[in-house]
C-alpha cells in the first residue's frame, strides 16, 4: 500500500535525522492507517533493537530471502 509506504519513510526519514514522530502525527490525513503504522513502527524498531538492523537493511534481506515482491 502506498500510503503506508510513504508514511513509513516519513517515520524513518525523521528517526534518521534524529527527531521524533508519533504515528498520529503520520496518520493525520490517514486516520485508518493508524493501527497499522503504529504496528509497523513497533515491529521495525524491536527488530532494529534486538539485531541491529535498520529498515532499509532488513527489507533488503527479506526481499532477497522471499523475491522482489516482499513487502513489510
Amino acid at each position: 500500500m502506498k500510503e503506508l509506504d510513504d508514511l513509513l519513510s516519513i517515520w524513518e526519514f525523521h528517526k534518521e535525522k534524529g527527531e521524533s514522530i508519533s504515528a498520529e502525527e503520520l496518520c493525520h490525513e490517514h486516520p485508518e492507517l493508524l493501527d497499522e503504522v503504529r504496528w509497523h513502527i513497533r515491529v521495525l524498531e524491536e527488530v532494529e533493537s534486538k539485531y541491529g538492523v535498520e529498515k532499509s537493511q532488513f527489507q533488503n534481506v527479506i526481499q532477497g530471502s522471499l523475491g522482489a515482491n516482499a513487502e513489510l
